[in-house]
């Protein structure tokens, strides 16, 4: 039982199964064992879900910001040596943080509304013809 209180104790802070079980430590499929087992469990879990859901994008967020505006070094190798490290900026994490901040200024405007209004009358038309090969 002193595995699941810490497991519990640590979910909010580390935000998914896979993170917080590596802490415990215990395997990812102990915990789904646990919540298929112990229904007070899977009640606490469902409970702090939200907050670690959170903090696991909270996380998300500071690793995008970090590789869009800090970048991230590479390593450059000259005939197998390492020679120097260059800085590289993901510029495809930097227009989608521009666009989930401010979407009203970086919304895509090329999307194109085809939602349909009004009214359409039908007309039925018979031709008279009752030689309709049927």
């Amino acid at each position: 039982m002193e595995l699941r209180s810490r497991f519990l104790e640590l979910y909010p802070e580390f935000g998914t199964v896979e993170l917080t079980a590596a802490q415990v430590p215990i395997s990812r499929g102990q915990v789904y064992d646990w919540i298929r087992s112990d229904p007070d469990f899977a009640s606490k879990i469902k409970e702090l879900k939200p907050v670690a859901k959170g903090t696991y994008l909270g996380a998300l967020e500071q690793e995008a910001h970090r590789r869009a505006v800090e970048g991230v070094l590479e390593p450059v190798f000259y005939k197998g040596e390492l020679v120097e490290h260059v800085r590289k900026f993901s510029d495809v994490l930097l227009i989608v943080l521009l666009k989930a901040n401010a979407p009203e200024k970086y919304i895509d405007r090329s999307a194109v509304d085809n939602k349909l209004s009004g009214e359409i009358t039908l007309k039925v038309v018979e031709d008279g013809n009752s030689n309709s090969g049927a």
